[in-house]
């Protein structure tokens, strides 16, 4: 990664030095209830393989030590160099690798799906862990994967397509994600709920925020086909509260 790319990373919009540093405000007080959250469905996603890749962890603040020193080796997809640092210093104990390449974007000599499948083919034997990257991409690529249609955001067919060919791939290797589905200003009237079935954005707002609540839509709908998924509240500063789905390959 050339000095460049390890600058922009350390402070894209979906995380870096900004996001590290409500991170050190927040994590014991706003961040707690969430974090808690997190490890319990980590400890019940329990998996055969020793060896685990997390994609976008940043420098781990909701992952749970002693979950993660479980693996024999953990594959950190980071490009960010402070969470990496911070990786290090945080988790000591965890057997790391990290890669730095960007698997995901939609640009560049290959397709969109056979970059990101560079990934998944190289990492065979590995459960994979999305820790809340998947709501950050309308962020990172937004004319790739949104649109405008009307005076709201639509997802791109090449960005649906994209997802259908991921989803497809995870289906034969134990996988999860939490990723940001819908923010708000406004606080929700619930902070946790579950289906069974896949839930559009509209009907998820509905359920969390009244109808004069203004709700961001991360268009992050679509993982998982079908089994169950929860969602749960996530206030990352006194006046923005997300809600995040957790999703994969067993149900949560």
């Amino acid at each position: 990664m050339s000095p460049w790319q390890a600058w922009h990373s350390a402070w894209n919009v979906a995380g870096g030095v900004r996001y590290h540093w409500q991170a050190l405000r927040w994590r014991r007080t706003l961040w707690a209830p969430y974090t808690a959250r997190v490890a319990a469905i980590l400890g019940q996603w329990r998996q055969p393989t020793g060896r685990l890749v997390v994609v976008g962890p940043s420098a781990g603040w909701h992952l749970p030590s002693a979950w993660l020193e479980g693996f024999a080796e953990v594959v950190a997809v980071e490009p960010d160099p402070v969470a990496r640092w911070l990786l290090r210093r945080r988790f000591p104990a965890v057997r790391w690798r990290f890669d730095t390449e960007d698997y995901f974007t939609p640009f560049g000599s290959r397709s969109w799906t056979d970059n990101t499948e560079r990934l998944l083919t190289g990492q065979p034997d590995a459960a994979v862990l999305f820790a809340n990257f998947f709501g950050q991409l309308v962020a990172l690529y937004p004319d790739a994967v949104a649109r405008e249609r009307g005076e709201t955001l639509a997802a791109t067919p090449a960005y649906r397509a994209w997802q259908a060919a991921i989803v497809r791939s995870l289906a034969d290797r134990p996988w999860l994600s939490l990723h940001d589905r819908l923010s708000s200003e406004f606080a929700p009237m619930l902070t946790n709920w579950a289906s069974t079935d896949a839930v559009p954005s509209a009907d998820l707002a509905a359920r969390f925020w009244s109808a004069d609540a203004t709700v961001i839509d991360h268009l992050s709908d679509g993982w998982g086909s079908t089994g169950r998924r929860v969602y749960h509240v996530w206030q990352r500063k006194p006046a923005m509260f997300h809600v995040i789905e957790a999703v994969g390959s067993q149900g949560q």
